[in-house]
């Protein structure tokens, strides 16, 4: 079976997945609620690509857990349905990879896990972190400087995404704050060079 035949199939199971989990997401209403929306924008971090980061995420409010031993800190589990788009910003006349895609396009269905901190009525900080599985347009990006462009290997991906910052707001439906996004195939397919960025992030909560 030759490599692009099994990543077709990779990629069909890893669609299949998403397609379940997104029904059981949006059909589940009586256990979890729409939270909101979230932009997220930066820069890629990842050597010898030069490139912009966007990440659109709708996220769900999946189920509270009991608080800490002091009580102040609510942990929340959410999950996100995510589109990410990677564009590479290398110039005409820079010396770059012959072959790679200039733009990238990814889906993701992340669960996320998150402490926020209670005891303001103002503003709050808060921490999340999230591991979630999807698949990507293409498996080669460009690259600066490289005869050979950044090899995914496989279209099938998972997405680690660590963050915190602030929600503030008269009702408390805004947050601003800071992320660590990586993708990679967590070695199912070889070479399996990351993907990773910084990012900027916002988000209105419904």
């Amino acid at each position: 079976m030759s490599n692009k035949t099994m990543d077709r199939k990779v990629l069909l199971g890893c669609s299949l997945g998403l397609v379940s989990l997104a029904c059981v997401a949006f059909s589940a209403q009586v256990f979890a609620s729409f939270d909101g929306i979230r932009v997220a924008y930066g820069k890629a971090l990842t050597p010898d690509v030069e490139a912009t980061d966007l990440r659109l995420a709708a996220r769900w409010h999946i189920k509270d857990f009991e608080k800490g031993y002091n009580g102040d800190w609510e942990r929340r589990l959410m999950l996100e349905a995510v589109y990410t788009h990677w564009h590479s910003t290398i110039s005409g006349s820079a010396n770059k990879s012959a072959r790679g895609a200039d733009d990238i396009h990814g889906f993701f269905i992340t669960p996320i896990f998150r402490l926020e901190d209670t005891r303001s009525s103002s503003v709050k900080p808060y921490i999340e972190a999230g591991l979630g599985i999807g698949g990507i347009s293409d498996e080669e990006f460009r690259r600066k400087n490289r005869e050979y462009p950044l090899r995914k290997s496989s279209r099938f991906q998972f997405e680690v995404k660590v963050g915190g910052g602030f929600v503030f707001g008269e009702q408390q439906q805004m947050e601003l704050g800071i992320q660590w996004v990586h993708y990679s195939n967590a070695n199912v397919a070889s070479p399996n060079y990351s993907f990773d960025a910084i990012q900027l992030e916002g988000a209105y909560r419904f």
